[in-house]
């Protein structure tokens, strides 16, 4: 490929204005960009990606649309179009929602806080074969960088793990988590443990605080 090649883009967002403002920066002037596909979840951009005569080079995928969907739609794109590569979009700074988008397959993320033009350079820089942070999350995790992938999959929590950790902030003791989980005691307490050792912290203090953190925890349940 040569650097004034054509880029095509597709965007995942379930915020209209956002696709909106992505897509008329992308193609603003004489731009080297495309966005041939754009959908609110990723199920409908799949859709349209196989009923379309191009694929795109790059997916911008928002990580929190429907949920955790965005992990779903970038696993599914590495399988069905391996060379269709992804860069995970999201307000989230949170060292778990990185982790977990890149494991997924992902090549690149970017807050959507962060200077428009990083967007353009993230998709240049993707689609030239490397792996992209944004700048805003080279400096608040500078060890995402310097991880491989498969370094970064060894922490991710697990679906069971993760909703056990979204309940550490709540009045439930152990054994009541466990009992709205469906789970014995044993195994909340062994969830406790994998999680104390994959993210590095030691009370349940720290387990709710970091679940407060990723902005996944939960403080009231029927």
């Amino acid at each position: 490929m040569t650097q004034t090649s054509t880029i095509l883009v597709a965007i995942a967002d379930d915020h209209p204005m956002i696709r909106a403002g992505i897509v008329s920066l992308l193609q603003s002037g004489e731009s080297r960009f495309r966005v041939i596909a754009e959908a609110p979840v990723g199920s409908d951009l799949l859709d349209t990606i196989s009923r379309s005569s191009f694929q795109p080079d790059i997916c911008l995928v928002d990580i929190s649309m429907d949920g955790r969907a965005g992990n779903a739609t970038v696993s599914r794109l590495k399988e069905e179009y391996p060379m269709v590569r992804s860069i995970g979009l999201s307000y989230q700074e949170h060292e778990l929602h990185i982790t977990r988008i890149m494991s997924a397959g992902a090549r690149g993320y970017i807050s959507k806080k962060t200077n428009p033009e990083e967007l353009k350079k993230g998709i240049e820089a993707v689609h030239s074969g490397s792996i992209f942070f944004c700048d805003t999350i080279k400096t608040r995790h500078p060890e995402l960088a310097r991880n491989s992938v498969d370094e970064l999959s060894r922490k991710i929590p697990s679906d069971k793990e993760l909703h056990f950790l979204s309940l550490c902030g709540s009045p439930l003791s152990y054994k009541e988590i466990a009992r709205v989980m469906h789970i014995s005691a044993r195994t909340a307490e062994h969830y406790a443990d994998k999680l104390a050792e994959k993210l590095k912290v030691h009370t349940r203090v720290e387990l709710a605080l970091y679940a407060y953190r990723a902005g996944i925890s939960q403080f009231s349940h029927s």
